[in-house]
């Protein structure tokens, strides 16, 4: 009985060192970070996203748990994650030794576009017994970015039908080597083209540009404005899915054939609207592609004030306006291009059987008026 006792009392005290031992020290010299693997994937890709916690003391944490709140439509693969809302929760639990280092790596699936953040990441511990528990919120910096999958656009479509006066004719001869006009980025050019002067104060290869091809530029106008048209079903996300997608295969296919190209994005307040450069190279389409992943549906905007700044410009005869759908803006529009010599296209997510008879049209789905593909 007396052993008993004593045994009791041997527990009670160790229980009572260890609940003032934890309460005190066991949140202290406790470090987390999150990190992703890449911070740039393609839609329908994966990455990976690195748990790291460190325990910089003697003491041992027996119990520690980890809780990361993110977008729903980020995909964490083999977890119990639970989805609230607009979020995604997803929960680990680590055991650390005194002055160790524990891991984890989640595998996590980007089907959509965007751009996303672990906006914030709750730590939980406790001690052996369950006496003394401590937490501790971080706000991991680093954002996932996952770039728009490029829909192809068809060679019919890229390239121009016709040739519009002199200057279009112009930008379709051969370059003259001997007609020197630029210095731009390479692009996988001729190695005879770099010019090595501008190499080495740029700190990237550039090349030699030559006179013809100054001008040959592609505008590309993206509308993320909601069309006034009711949906029915939802809203206009769908159709703006396609229109980014279909504006990334423009900048693929400028990519590919060193084509100039400037990006203009409508939709929100004048101040929002965004129009890039005229430029080429890996650099600037990459940039560019950087800018498609943040559209968002947009309530505000006056597409037939930018349609007039298109008319305004001289430099580009080559348009492509994609929109989410058409409306009566757009016949006009491309009646008063082909009137001052712009080659423009439309290209909208969805078109009617009798919007697709309408000339500078083009959609990669074709639906009847109701609604249904064909």
């Amino acid at each position: 009985m007396e052993s008993l006792l004593t045994v009791l009392l041997l527990f009670l005290l160790a229980a009572l060192l260890e609940r003032q031992l934890y309460g005190k020290y066991l949140m202290e010299k406790l470090s987390y970070r999150c990190l992703p693997s890449i911070q740039e994937v393609t839609e329908g890709g994966f990455i990976e996203l690195v748990e790291e916690v460190k325990n910089n003391k003697r003491l041992p944490v027996p119990w520690l748990k980890s809780e990361l709140q993110t977008s729903a439509l980020l995909e964490f693969a083999h977890s119990n994650s639970v989805v609230t809302g607009d979020d995604r929760m997803a929960a680990s639990c680590f055991y650390l030794k005194g002055y160790s280092c524990v891991s984890r790596r989640w595998k996590v699936y980007c089907p959509h576009y965007g751009v996303y953040k672990i906006q914030r990441v709750r730590i939980i511990a406790s001690d052996l017994l369950g006496f003394v528990t401590g937490e501790q919120t971080y706000k991991p910096e680093k954002n996932i970015r996952v770039l728009p999958k490029p829909l192809r656009v068809p060679e019919s479509v890229w390239l121009s039908a016709v040739l519009i006066g002199e200057q279009e004719t112009r930008r379709r001869w051969p370059e003259d080597p001997f007609l020197f006009s630029e210095i731009r980025e390479y692009n996988e050019e001729a190695m005879n083209r770099i010019h090595w002067q501008a190499t080495a104060v740029a700190g990237k290869l550039m090349v030699w540009g030559a006179w013809a091809s100054v001008k040959r530029g592609v505008g590309v106008l993206l509308d993320a404005q909601t069309p006034k048209k009711e949906r029915c079903g939802g809203t206009w996300q769908r159709e703006l899915d396609v229109c980014v997608r279909l504006a990334a295969g423009c900048l693929m296919n400028a990519q590919r054939d060193g084509t100039p190209l400037t990006l203009w994005k409508h939709g929100g307040p004048p101040e929002a609207w965004k129009k890039s450069p005229l430029a080429c190279g890996g650099t600037h389409i990459r940039s560019l592609w950087r800018a498609l992943s943040d559209t968002r549906l947009e309530t505000e905007g006056n597409l037939e004030k930018m349609l007039k700044d298109i008319l305004a410009q001289q430099d580009i005869t080559r348009w492509f306006i994609i929109v989410p759908n058409l409306d009566e803006t757009v016949p006009g529009f491309l009646h008063r291009a082909r009137a001052k010599g712009i080659d423009a296209t439309v290209l909208t997510a969805f078109a009617t059987e009798k919007e697709k008879r309408l000339p500078g049209i083009w959609s990669p789905v074709f639906t009847t008026g109701k609604g249904e593909a064909i």
